[in-house]
């Protein structure tokens, strides 16, 4: 009967301490940082610059885990030279992540880490330019997909009760090119980007 009484006052200890930390969170991010192109066999990778303005809803169930969907607009460019012709490449993504989050305490001074797969609709396209042959069936055609699915790493610092910096990442893993049946090669852009967060 002891043993009894005892477990049952363990399990409803870990149930109010769980319960004590369950709470839904608001996160406004922005952020400015890097990319990198990879081309396949077509050419050497590109550089250039991204931004990111995101919202996140985070579930926190637990002293140590929290879930957080949530929606971005993540713009990038300028590439450099075009794969196909002598102009810049800039492009707009509307990122849906899905992440789950290690918290190592509470409060401030502590660390978030995170990771998910992420949904990516390109808004704002670029199209083909043929410099060396004005006539191609390319000109004028998109070179990007509508969608594209990668994997979003997270690690941030909550330094303030509302506020954390840290690193996001987007990690391609679909050719984001479109061919039309005619280019060749394959575009993979990865961003990575410092940002800061308000929560609450």
């Amino acid at each position: 009967m002891k043993k009894i009484v005892l477990t049952f006052l363990l399990l409803a200890s870990v149930i109010s301490v769980c319960a004590q930390y369950r709470h839904w969170e608001h996160n406004i991010y922005a952020g400015n940082g890097l990319i990198a192109e990879y081309k396949g066999k077509e050419g050497d990778p590109s550089e250039g610059i991204s931004f990111v303005l995101g919202y996140g809803l985070a579930y926190r169930f637990s002293l140590h885990w929290s879930v957080m969907p949530g929606v971005a607009w993540r713009v990038i460019g300028p590439l450099g030279e075009s794969f196909d012709g002598a102009d810049d490449d800039a492009f707009w993504f509307v990122d849906i992540p899905l992440l789950g989050r290690y918290h190592t305490g509470v409060g401030k001074r502590n660390w978030i880490f995170g990771v998910g797969p992420a949904l990516s609709f390109c808004v704002r396209n670029e199209t083909f330019y043929v410099d060396a042959d004005p006539r191609s069936p390319l000109i004028h055609l998109d070179k990007c997909k509508a969608f594209t699915l990668g994997l979003q790493p997270t690690a941030s610092y909550q330094f303030a009760r509302h506020f954390n910096v840290g690193l996001d990442c987007f990690i391609c893993l679909t050719d984001q090119k479109l061919h039309h049946g005619i280019a060749s090669g394959s575009k993979y852009i990865h961003s990575f980007t410092v940002r800061m967060a308000f929560n609450f």
